[in-house]
């Protein structure tokens, strides 16, 4: 194998074999700590329980982007979401009063 069907990607080298230290495993690591970093800005993570749901949800999910078939895409899908359903979302900050945006509108000033 020459390389020209692999294309120039970073993680192989000429003859198309994977170079040391870039493995799938270690992306797929890196995807899902990068799904749970963003699920955790939107739903609230107090308790190791609730972390270790959150990374689960984010397991699935990054399993649904990256399923072939569509019924495994589904399937992983629905889980991730059945997992995100059991926990609660942070609440969202309360809309400011007509007084304080007046008093931050006028502080801008």
């Amino acid at each position: 194998m020459d390389g020209s069907a692999i294309g120039n990607n970073a993680a192989h080298d000429q003859l198309g074999r994977f170079t040391t230290g870039n493995t799938e495993y270690r992306r797929k690591q890196q995807r899902i700590a990068a799904k749970t970093d963003e699920l955790a800005r939107e739903y609230d993570v107090a308790g190791a329980a609730a972390r270790m749901l959150l990374k689960l949800a984010a397991q699935h999910l990054d399993a649904a982007e990256q399923a072939r078939n569509s019924v495994l895409r589904a399937r992983h899908t629905r889980l991730g979401l059945k997992v995100l359903a059991s926990l609660q979302r942070k609440q969202e900050p309360a809309p400011l009063t007509i007084a304080e945006w007046e008093r931050k509108r006028e502080a801008m000033k």
